[in-house]
């Protein structure tokens, strides 16, 4: 794959940097989820080159997390799903292209996405659609080191642009 064209990175976070398992208390809210610090600490490498942003379905926990770590996050709803969120709001913003998009999801509510970008990442756990979507499959796991499975793939395109800055 060629990640020349590749700024921007865009990705679920719910089944990509956290298992997926969401805790629900007796009043339906989501108190705590367990995230891949790991996750977070090549995050801050890929800033360095790329625009990294997260789009989910779930901003309950995510939301504050995702400010507390600087990392800018859009969440969607069934009035505004995913990819209108990403087309009007975030490629709009960082003025992108779809030839400049690697989206990483996992979920149906992606599948439009993925089709959007031009490299779609998804996890060989996903579902038969989900992956017939994407262009490559990832062997992590969700929630044990995905965004560094992705880092590694774009390591040599990131050493090419350290060395024309």
């Amino acid at each position: 794959m060629n990640f020349s064209d590749i700024e921007l990175i865009v990705s679920e976070i719910d089944g990509i940097i956290t298992d997926g398992t969401v805790a629900l208390d007796h009043l339906n809210y989501t108190p705590f989820k367990f995230y891949c610090n790991r996750d977070f600490e090549v995050i801050n490498e890929l800033k360095r080159n790329f625009t990294f942003v997260f789009l989910s379905t779930d901003p309950s926990v995510s939301y504050n997390v995702m400010r507390n770590k600087n990392i800018p996050s859009y969440f969607s709803s069934k009035k505004e799903p995913k990819l209108e969120i990403l087309t009007k709001k975030i490629m709009s913003r960082y003025n992108m292209r779809p030839e400049n998009l690697l989206y990483i999801g996992n979920t149906l509510s992606d599948i439009p996405c993925m089709n959007l970008a031009e490299i779609s990442f998804t996890l060989r756990s996903s579902v038969n659609k989900v992956m017939a979507a994407s262009t490559g499959l990832l062997a992590s796991e969700a929630g044990d080191g995905v965004i560094c499975e992705v880092y590694d793939i774009l390591l040599e395109e990131q050493e090419k642009r350290k060395r024309t800055t």
